[in-house]
């Protein structure tokens, strides 16, 4: 048998069986004012769904790490990634022409095969011709310091997300 409530205790069981409003016909007569006219949410009325609590809730610790700047990303999620994405790319654009003419000004060979060096050459030389672009010669480097520094940027990758993420 179950034990004898107060009337208090009957309305804050019923708040809780009403908590959403499509159920308010199956409520008791005398709680049903009180599903209908209840603003607050249920764990402000005492009943035990209460809302999840946030990680430091007690704030006594301090948050160490990427979470101690969780709470400035949650107010303003769009410009974060805006920026974001403009620096991602800024790292990967900028660095493209400073690879490239920092391995055509050194001179640096990059071992490849020559008959490989050739054939792209020969390659790009007519994708170029049908552009008005002119043409490269058999043994000409450029495309492949070109290739070169777009793999180093890409191989970088790790380090300019961090990058992006720290400033």
């Amino acid at each position: 048998m179950e034990p004898r409530r107060s009337p208090a205790g009957l309305a804050l069981s019923a708040v809780a069986r009403c908590s959403n409003l499509s159920v308010v016909a199956t409520c008791h007569s005398r709680t049903t004012a009180l599903c209908r006219e209840r603003s607050a949410p249920l764990w402000a009325a005492g009943v035990s769904s209460a809302p999840p609590a946030e990680p430091n809730a007690d704030a006594s610790k301090p948050l160490r790490g990427w979470r101690k700047y969780a709470h400035m990303f949650r107010k303003h999620p769009t410009s974060h990634l805006v920026s974001f994405a403009i620096l991602h790319e800024l790292t990967a654009v900028v660095p493209l022409p400073l690879i490239y003419f920092a391995l055509e000004g050194t001179g640096i060979k990059i071992p490849f095969p020559e008959a490989a060096l050739a054939e792209g050459n020969r390659r790009m030389s007519a994708m170029m011709k049908y552009f008005g672009l002119g043409s490269l010669d058999a043994d000409d480097r450029k495309m492949l310091n070109l290739a070169t520094s777009y793999a180093i940027v890409k191989a970088l990758m790790p380090v300019r997300v961090g990058a992006c993420v720290l400033l």
